[in-house]
Formats: structure tokens, sequence, C-alpha cells
């Protein structure tokens, strides 16, 4: 049932996002200069507020792809969330449990 109100949700788009889109939104000037301030932060150096709003904009971007057959949950994600969030087993990947994802 999911997966046909997806397609047809799909189907009202005049555009879809692909593979080499998102590669090339990954390319774009600010994703690049995001990732240098995430490094900047992991490095322990303090963050401007305005460094602090443009890794904000790449982040939400960021989970809104990868999280794009799953909107709810972004939709739902709480603080919360992000405190108790765990680690993948396999690859260590944060993992956030959503369950008011639908």
């Amino acid at each position: 049932m999911g997966s046909r109100r997806n397609q047809r949700l799909l189907g009202k788009c005049d555009t879809h996002l692909t593979i080499n889109g998102v590669e090339k939104f990954k390319g774009f000037r600010p994703v690049v200069s995001a990732r240098k301030t995430f490094q900047k932060a992991a490095d322990g150096i303090r963050l401007t507020k305005d460094e602090i709003c443009e890794v904000r904009d790449i982040l939400i971007c960021l989970i809104t792809i990868k999280a794009s057959t799953r909107p709810g949950a972004l939709e739902n994600t709480q603080l919360q969330h992000y405190k108790t969030m765990g680690r993948d087993p396999v690859n260590g990947d944060p993992v956030m449990l959503i369950p008011e994802h639908k």
C-alpha cells in the first residue's frame, strides 16, 4: 500500500532526484564549505553562528535525501531522538529510531 502511495505522489512531481543529481549536489560550493565546517567542529574548533546555520541547512538537505522514502521520520524527529540514538553494529553509523514515522 505504501509503495503505491509513493508512486502516486512521485507521479505528481515535475522532477525526480536522481543519483547523478545527488552526486552533483554534493559538489556544490555550499556543501563543500559545510563539509569543511563539519571537520572544523570535529576538531573542536568553536563555530560562528553563520557556520552553525550553514551546517544546519546542509544537514537538513542530506538527511532529507537519505530519508526521502520516509519523510514522516524526518518530520517527527525530535532532539530527544538525537540524544538517544545508537550506532549501527556493522559500520558504526549513527541510527535514530523515530517511532512516529508514519
